[in-house]
């Protein structure tokens, strides 16, 4: 692997030096924050004008913020939650406190995402290198009318940099930072037949050792987190002169092949400061312990706490493996209609991985390479036709999709399962689980054997319309119908099948092993109708009412029963101002909102299995503050926000049995209360001949609890991210300098916390165990120049 890894990053830098770039910021002419326009109404609108709560991340806020994929968005997001726990592919993001959790494929995402107009089947897929942004927006609470189905919380539009018609033009990046990092990127671009059609190439690969130590079962150390993917996007945009009509191309492909995640462990009552030093003696840790499951350092190696230590344990193989590509074709033709828009895609996305799924050094519980993994096949068209009658703005399309999705799941049984089990009933004194550990030892190799496969079908017809009442009087109002049909069908195998208590464990349970296959199909409907009145030039107001959805389906994972569950469906209220200050220099805008969700979609982890349960109701209301500010000192701006979103279950306890007993009346996992983010930028000139660059933004994160199971071992503390970038250029903008820190105080915090596999065994055995916890990227620094031609 080393030596593929080399070559192509070698192969890389020939052709980044030779004529890549990536987007370069003229630091001494910031943009006025007037000229800021979204796409949230699927037009090109002024962010002031459209009834929506927008945050808008521009090219320049892109680089000077070191985002690099979606998960850092929330440098300059508050209301934007992104977190990732067993693989990339568990990404997950929410909105104003709602999201999907895990990486349960079999669930559709409450964020949709979608790169230049297509969309992408989940947040894990869409969570890979951007390249050169032209910008990004974040949508805040329900989009269904113009996005569709699974944009019930919000969604993330990001439009790639087009080419160019007029000139040509390249550059190149080079990164190196701590943890051997190193990045190479850039693009070239520039026109065939001037001014009508351009073409664009653009590379990335990027590597970087791990942020967490591994240490394997005879004390050797390795690494895991690490980075290492590389990435390509070539576009042809054809424009012929009269601008009536331009289509435009897009073909894209990224690998990673990647050690990730490691969870670490730590022990609840040391991280609340309630036992002093060390680790609770729980009987699974000190049954781990004799068999070697902390290496040959026992139950000392997991160090004080867990959290800060950034130590893990493994003795198997977690490579994870990802293949992404896709094309996609966007036409734009001015007819005597409208404007008719017709965007079509494909995507052939596929992972991989071998996994350790005890965490720790002792062979319990494996993946093999290969043995888990999915993958999706999308197909999608859109048409759209937009025009305007007198004072009728309309808008009105139709939408197909066909998706086909794989899962592969084998769980294997390791060497010492047994010998856990044996030295976990001496620990507890508990006779049944030594008597069942002779019949372990026997089932090595053995576990489960399964495979999904769906396929579904999703056909929709809407329209957006916005009538002007007046001349500072807007009504908006649309429309969408959705009928989907998902068809799976699932083959699941067990060797080594046991009888009760030990079949709680449902890679033992004969019971769930055969084929099967189910269908459902939904018709649905989102809406959506706005009040804006613009009070002055410089004061509007909106209210709005939305309806959105979240498909239903299957859970993709060993579950007793029928699989299925029901639709998530929301009802949305917001109340917004937007306002402009200052000539236009300064934007202030405020939303209030109020989110009533039907049949919650909730993904847990027990400690043994993943089970989705349905939550009849959930709630989000709260409020935003968003800011823009071009500063009365030349160069100087600033965009920051507040978000309050108080998320909650509801408070009816029918429902909550079992592992749900805690849920009700409280706020939702990853979920909260306060978030503020706040970007300075100053760009000044030195001299005539160079341009400095000073950057710092911060994000504050309210406590929040990370566990499924809302347990209070699993609260994270409040906490603040920090990151800064210091720059100098040519005043040509030829060539630029830059060193940056990302987590600047070296903030140690959990995205999620779980219990730790194989230890929490019940009703199986009646023992508690360590808490397992997949950690934010600690502090990193480095270099970046950048040359322009």
């Amino acid at each position: 692997m080393t030596r593929t890894l080399r070559t192509n990053f070698g192969v890389f830098a020939a052709c980044a030096t030779a004529a890549i770039s990536v987007h370069y910021p003229a630091y001494a002419q910031p943009s006025g924050s007037d000229e800021i326009v979204v796409t949230a109404t699927r037009r090109n609108t002024a962010l002031q004008e459209v009834p929506v709560a927008v945050t808008p991340v521009t090219a320049e806020m892109v680089r000077n913020s070191g985002i690099r994929d979606l998960h850092d968005l929330t440098n300059v997001a508050p209301s934007l939650q992104f977190n990732i726990s067993e693989n990339e592919t568990s990404a997950t993001a929410r909105i104003r406190g709602i999201g999907t959790q895990g990486s349960n494929p079999g669930l559709e995402s409450a964020v949709g995402v979608f790169v230049d107009g297509v969309y992408r089947a989940r947040n894990g897929v869409a969570l890979t290198d951007l390249g050169e942004i032209s910008q990004i927006e974040v949508l805040r609470g329900p989009q269904g009318t113009l996005f569709g189905r699974n944009t019930s919380a919000g969604l993330i539009t990001v439009a790639t940099a087009a080419p160019a018609l007029d000139d040509f033009g390249a550059a190149a990046e080079a990164l190196v930072g701590a943890f051997g990092e190193r990045r190479l990127a850039g693009h070239i671009t520039g026109p065939i037949v001037q001014d009508e059609l351009g073409v664009r190439l653009f590379a990335s690969v990027s590597q970087r050792d791990g942020f967490v130590d591994v240490i394997g079962p005879t004390g050797a150390t390795s690494d895991a987190n690490n980075r290492d993917l590389w990435s390509l996007r070539g576009q042809v945009l054809w424009a012929p002169t009269g601008g009536r009509f331009d289509w435009r191309l897009i073909a894209d492909y990224t690998e990673r092949d990647e050690l990730c995640c490691a969870g670490v462990f730590y022990d609840p009552a040391v991280v609340n400061g309630a036992s002093g030093e060390g680790y609770a003696a729980s009987a699974p840790a000190v049954a781990l312990a004799s068999i070697g499951g902390f290496g040959p350092g026992g139950i000392a190696a997991l160090g004080p706490s867990g959290l800060s230590d950034r130590t893990s344990f493994a003795n198997r193989d977690a490579t994870q493996e990802l293949r992404d590509g896709g094309v996609s074709s966007e036409m734009n033709w001015e007819t005597s209609l409208g404007l008719l828009t017709w965007i079509a895609g494909y995507r052939d996305w596929d992972f991989i991985q071998g996994q350790d799924i005890d965490f720790t050094a002792a062979d319990l519980l494996y993946r093999a390479p290969g043995d888990g993994g999915f993958g999706f096949q999308i197909h999608s068209q859109e048409v759209r036709l937009t025009g305007r009658n007198g004072p009728l703005d309309w808008l009105v399309g139709g939408y197909y999709a066909n998706e086909h999705l794989t899962r592969r799941d084998t769980l294997r049984i390791g060497t010492q399962y047994g010998e856990y089990f044996t030295a976990l009933g001496v620990a507890t004194g508990n006779l049944t689980v030594i008597g069942a550990a002779p019949v372990l030892a026997t089932t090595e190799g053995g576990g489960q054997r399964d495979r999904y496969r769906q396929e579904s079908q999703s056909i929709a017809l809407f329209s957006h319309n916005i009538l002007a009442l007046g001349d500072r009087t807007d009504f908006t109002f649309g429309i969408r119908f959705t009928d989907e049909e998902k068809d799976m069908s699932a083959l699941r195998g067990t060797v080594g099948a046991l009888p009760a208590p030990l079949s709680a464990f449902p890679w033992h349970n004969g019971a769930l092993d055969g084929v099967s296959s189910f269908s459902r199909s939904e018709a649905e409907w989102s809406g959506l109708v706005a009040l804006r009145q613009e009070m002055s030039e410089n004061l509007a107001a909106y209210l709005s009412f939305s309806r959105g959805y979240k498909g239903g389906g299957f859970n993709l994972d060993r579950q007793a029963g029928v699989p299925e569950f029901d639709a998530e469906t929301v009802e949305s209220w917001e109340l917004g101002a937007k306002t402009t200050w200052m000539d236009g220099d300064l934007l202030l805008n405020a939303a209030l909102f109020s989110s009533d969700y039907e049949n919650f979609q909730l993904n847990r982890f027990t400690g043994i299995t993943f089970i989705v349960n349905s939550i009849p109701a959930v709630s989000s209301e709260g409020a935003e503050v968003d800011v823009i500010w071009r500063m009365p000192l030349t160069g100087l701006s600033m965009q920051g926000g507040l978000a309050y979103a108080d998320a909650q279950y509801g408070s009816n306890t029918g429902w909550a049995v079992g592992g749900l007993a805690a849920l009700p009346g409280q706020r939702l996992t990853n979920s909260p209360l306060w978030t503020i983010t706040n970007a300075l930028t100053y760009e000044w000139p030195l001299g005539s001949s160079l341009a400095g660059l000073a950057h710092l933004d911060f994000r504050y994160v309210d406590e929040q609890n990370t566990g499924s199971d809302l347990s209070p071992s699993k609260v994270q503390p409040s906490y603040v991210l920090i990151n800064g970038r210091l720059g100098i250029a040519t005043a040509d903008e030829r060539y630029a300098f830059e060193i940056w820190g990302r987590n600047l105080l070296d903030e140690d915090y959990a995205q999620v916390m779980f219990d730790a596999p194989l230890q929490f065994l019940r009703p199986v055995v009646p023992v508690d165990g360590l808490r397992g916890a997949f950690l934010g990227d600690p502090r990193t620094y480095g270099v970046t120049l950048r040359a322009r031609y």
